[in-house]
């Protein structure tokens, strides 16, 4: 019989373990001993842990048997192949090269970040806090619906190779969607600010529902603001640099420091305000005026109200700028309801890419 201090036990067993290795029982294989272990943990039992329970999935997801690295270009013609238990993913054509990682196709509507051997913690950190950020919670209510701005994780492990061992992170993907970069090269004057607005909104969104959860996402870049111009979409990106609020950041990405607001660079905490400055940046950067170098302001022929908007969001002192991402979201929509009467669908085209030889 299963009692109390059974599954006090387990999951203290549990917890402070680093590797699969160390929950191993003493007469069960790693197979076994996981079954075991989540029977114990199961949340719904009588006294189950449910940190313990995620801890052990966090635990048993990573182990994988050594594996070759993955291919240092694209992989149409010879797709990599990873087993991690009874699950398998393909890894095909190599989709960008970024900072930290490298990012595949892995099947229908998923993509896989595989970082370097250095930045495996970083992609660490992501899957955590995209776990705490999809976790079901009954208080939720309507923004429950919103988290489709955040890309789920599907999957992650480790990958042992000759180099060392990466991180891999099987995600959602945002079918059909450009970053804001590819806005600002189509447009290189910028956006009508009524297309800026619906952007900055979704944007906005998503940082409630992340803040709302208790991390800030730290790196509120244009590369990592996806929109899709077709049904006017988006999805907030690339999780390695969140951190809970109140604490300083990890890593920051050093090409894109003039971005950051002041505290981050001072390696104080982060909070909400912070996420609020670096999205205000980028909703600059919509707009269009570029030519303050670093410091980003919103384009002289852009409404007052609009400019007044942006400048709210860039204070340098975070005690004074807003940080209810909740908020903004609908004070950025009442005025552009004063600008332009009830909200209609305005679509948005991209250009097509030209062909590059």
């Amino acid at each position: 019989m299963t009692t109390t201090e059974d599954r006090r036990a387990a999951a203290s067993h549990v917890l402070s373990a680093k590797t699969l290795t160390d929950v191993q029982l003493p007469d069960a294989d790693a197979t076994t001993t996981v079954r075991r272990l989540r029977r114990l943990l199961h949340p719904d039992g009588l006294a189950g842990d449910d940190a313990a329970w995620r801890a052990l999935d966090a635990l048993a997801s990573p182990h994988v048997v050594a594996a070759p690295a993955p291919p240092a270009g694209p992989s149409d013609d010879a797709p990599l192949e990873l087993r991690v238990g009874k699950r398998c993913y393909t890894l095909g054509a190599l989709l960008t090269r970024g900072d930290l990682s490298d990012l595949y196709a892995a099947g229908p509507g998923q993509v896989a970040k595989v970082s370097g051997p250095a930045d495996a913690d970083l992609l660490e950190r992501e899957a955590a806090t995209l776990r705490a950020i999809h976790a079901p919670d009954d208080h939720d209510g309507p923004r429950a619906r919103l988290r489709r701005l955040v890309p789920a994780l599907v999957d992650t492990f480790a990958l042992h190779g000759p180099d060392g061992t990466r991180r891999v992170n099987v995600l959602e993907r945002a079918d059909g969607c450009v970053d804001l970069r590819d806005v600002r090269a189509a447009y290189p004057n910028g956006v009508d600010y009524r297309d800026a607005a619906w952007m900055m909104r979704r944007l906005l969104a998503a940082l409630g529902t992340t803040h709302f959860r208790g991390y800030v996402h730290g790196a509120v870049l244009p590369v990592h603001v996806m929109i899709n111009a077709d049904n006017h979409g988006a999805a907030l990106v690339d999780w390695c640099y969140a951190v809970k609020t109140g604490e300083p950041a990890h890593a920051i990405v050093a090409a894109r420091t003039g971005w950051y607001p002041p505290e981050v660079l001072a390696k104080r905490p982060l909070t909400p305000a912070t996420d609020v400055y670096m999205a205000g940046m980028c909703y600059a950067y919509l707009l269009g005026d570029t030519t303050t170098g670093e410091i980003l302001r919103p384009a002289a022929d852009t409404p007052r109200e609009i400019q007044a908007f942006v400048r709210s969001m860039l204070i340098e002192a975070p005690f004074r700028r807003p940080s209810d991402a909740w908020a903004l979201h609908e004070q950025l929509g009442d005025v552009m309801r004063e600008l332009c009467g009830p909200p209609t669908f305005r679509p948005f085209v991209m250009p097509p890419r030209r062909a590059t030889t």
